[in-house]
């Protein structure tokens, strides 16, 4: 159905004279004496036509009689006043009646008695329409007027917080952090300037034996550029790390099959923002580094970066790793193409701004990176901050200056020890889908949980029943309990967790549409997962990309530390025994041994007066409540007692919550509780 438009639309745009009286003759009457004033004339009988015409066309005269059949004029006045404030009204009233009386505090109409002329009656329309036009343009003044001065103020405000912002862009988004990588020293090092830029870094540490390095610059200055650094550096991270391909329990799990090439990378980047950075005319110099601890190589795709420099430990020398592609935004059609050095223990990497290469001598000669190559060969010896900070050192002394005139990004990575990364797989075993290998799985489990420190028997049969539970849905669901397929286990010892990865070319689990096991015992599926899940610290599942492709289950385990002791530490203070649980919780699984401990260390010593110091506990429950009440009671049957110190909150409002406060005697300070005894 089409839209019609309101009756009075029309006028929208258009100033109007609206004459409200309720005798047609005297409204016909009148508008042949205004006519000439105004070029439209609008018609009401009506206070409650007036304000419909009113709030559909641009009124800028309201001219009525004093009473009107549903209202007087002042009140319609009134109205008018709050739908459209610069209308001008005109009322016609008798002169025997005192007008005035009736109006609204601050209205301030024109008022016609019975013998105006059509001379004044023309003149009184036409002046108000002349203050109609007046009220706008003061009123389009006034916004133009408020607007401006909110303009200047914000144009102030902005100037002085585009540096202020820029730092913390920088800061926040641009500079990378700097990963932890056993056998592997980085240093990295980003020093901003007065004048904001668009430098940025970041690293990504997908596995143990990968990590990329991503060093650029937005060609710009200001706000902007450091704008779109931040959308840039955003791109790739949403594409350098495969967030999308896996399924997980509690945290990420990465597989080396997993990562996207760092070709394609550039690719999606370029796709995401290449034509938009052209319309904006901005373009991004790039260096896409990926090292490969295991592989021993490092890709790298250089899009218009400085040359970063490669120290090679054999033969003591250094070269620049270059390639050939344009920077990202610099073309529509964009090709990346990778390059791959080798990597050897004692190898050197330095990367760089040009605010290091491009700083000047007072003569105006430029550091240069052959200069910062020597640098390297000279100082391979110290460590990446050492050499960092020396070549700083040297660019700062050639320009002659105490600072750097632009921004300075600058990243060193030295490969101390390539065997640290590559000795953490241990094991790998391959397994026929047949329950019948159930015992071998088991038995190459435990090969390598008793290589753990710690309390290996545990960490040990939690691994078995994990593993077997995974590898039983392998060959139930994945393979359907077909035979002679391939199940292959591989595990690895890392700093302070033992991994397993089994992997199979069955049909893939959807985790999500595993559900939770029915523990009314009204159903038997769901248990498999929710042990592993139960014994295991995280679990991670990716499904195969294609029907050839391989399923890949991680389940990684925390070692479990030996459980001889409560770790409890003692001395005698004025005759007092005090103890500290070094522990951040007591519950069921320690009050045993923390029993035992303390009353071993009671009966150790020949004072009864006992102060427990809490002051690194951070959980109780029950149990730990329970232990605690146990030997205070052991202490009053011996004429002794037992005083506790330095309780946290958290745990004091346990201790209130079961009103165990009313049986201790708690202390805030250890001097205190050992005085209390006294």
């Amino acid at each position: 159905m089409p839209h019609r438009k309101a009756k009075y639309g029309q006028f929208l745009n258009e100033t109007s004279v609206l004459i409200v009286g309720s005798d047609p003759k005297e409204l016909k009457s009148i508008s042949e004496v205004v006519k000439g004033s105004c070029s439209h004339i609008l018609h009401a009988h009506s206070a409650y036509t007036a304000l419909k015409i009113l709030a559909e066309a641009n009124v800028g005269v309201l001219l009525c009689r004093d009473e009107l059949s549903d209202a007087k004029a002042a009140d319609l006045l009134k109205k008018v006043e709050e739908l459209s404030p610069h209308t001008v009204g005109i009322i016609m009233a008798d002169a025997s009646q005192n007008i005035e009386e009736e109006l609204h505090p601050g209205q301030e109409p024109q008022v016609l008695d019975n013998k105006w002329t059509n001379t004044i009656l023309q003149q009184t329309v036409t002046d108000s329409i002349e203050k109609h036009h007046l009220l706008l343009r003061n009123r389009e003044l006034q916004e133009l007027a408020e607007t401006q001065l909110e303009e200047l103020t914000q144009s102030h405000r902005l100037l002085w917080e585009q540096v202020q912002i820029g730092a913390k862009i920088h800061d926040v988004l641009l500079a990378g952090k700097t990963p932890s990588i056993p056998g592997i020293d980085i240093y990295s090092e980003s020093i901003p300037c007065q004048e904001i830029d668009g430098d940025f870094f970041e690293f990504f540490h997908p596995t143990s034996h990968i990590f990329d390095l991503v060093v650029g610059d937005i060609m710009g200055k200001g706000l902007p550029a450091a704008l779109v650094a931040t959308a840039m550096k955003t791109q790739i991270t949403r594409y350098a790390l495969p967030f999308a391909r896996v399924h997980v329990f509690q945290k990420e799990g990465f597989w080396e099959e997993d990562l996207v090439p760092i070709k394609q990378i550039l690719l999606n980047v370029h796709e995401a923002l290449g034509k938009q950075l052209i319309d904006l005319e901005f373009f991004g110099s790039l260096f896409f580094t990926r090292f490969n601890l295991r592989r021993q190589t490092l890709s790298y795709i250089d899009c218009g970066a400085p040359k970063p420099i490669h120290y090679s430990a054999a033969n003591k020398k250094t070269s620049f790793l270059q390639g050939e592609d344009f920077p990202l935004g610099f073309v529509e059609e964009a090709s990346f193409h990778p390059q791959e050095v080798s990597l050897n223990t004692g190898d050197i990497f330095v990367f760089y701004s040009d605010g290091l290469t491009e700083c000047r001598s007072p003569s105006q000669e430029m550091f240069g990176n052959e200069r910062v190559a020597k640098l390297v060969e000279k100082y391979a010896h110290l460590s990446s901050e050492e050499i960092s900070l020396a070549i700083q050192k040297e660019a700062l002394r050639f320009s002659d200056l105490n600072e750097f005139e632009d921004d300075l990004t600058m990243i060193v990575v030295k490969v101390d020890n390539l065997s640290v990364t590559n000795s953490k797989l241990l094991k790998t075993a391959k397994f026929t889908s047949d329950y019948s290998q159930l015992q071998a799985v088991r038995d190459f489990v435990n090969r390598l949980c008793i290589q753990a420190p710690g309390d290996t028997g545990t960490l040990s049969a939690q691994m078995q029943l994990a593993i077997n539970e995974a590898f039983c849905n392998i060959v139930r669901h994945g393979y359907k309990g077909e035979s002679g397929h391939e199940v292959v286990i591989r595990g690895h010892l890392e700093e302070n967790r033992i991994v397993f990865e089994l992997s199979d070319q069955g049909i893939s689990l959807d985790p999500h549409s595993v559900p939770e096991p029915s523990l009314s015992g009204d159903r038997s599926s769901g248990f498999g997962i929710y042990m592993i899940q139960e014994l295991s610290n995280r679990v991670s599942y990716m499904m195969k990309k294609r029907d050839d492709g391989w399923n890949h289950m991680r389940i990684f385990k925390n070692y479990i530390k030996e459980k001889t002791s409560m770790n409890l530490t003692h001395q005698e203070q004025d005759g007092v025994l005090v103890v500290t649980l070094e522990g951040q919780n007591l519950d069921a699984q320690g009050v045993s041994l923390f029993k035992a401990d303390m009353m071993n260390l009671i009966e150790a010593t020949t004072s009864k007066h006992v102060v427990l110091n809490l002051k690194h506990l951070e959980f109780i429950d029950s149990s730990g409540l329970g232990s605690l009440l146990s030997v205070l009671r052991q202490l009053n049957a011996t004429g002794g007692d037992l005083r506790l110190t330095e309780m946290g909150d958290p745990v004091r409002a346990m201790f209130e919550l079961v009103r165990m406060h009313k049986l201790f005697e708690i202390f805030n300070s250890l001097e205190e509780a050992v005085h209390s005894f006294n």
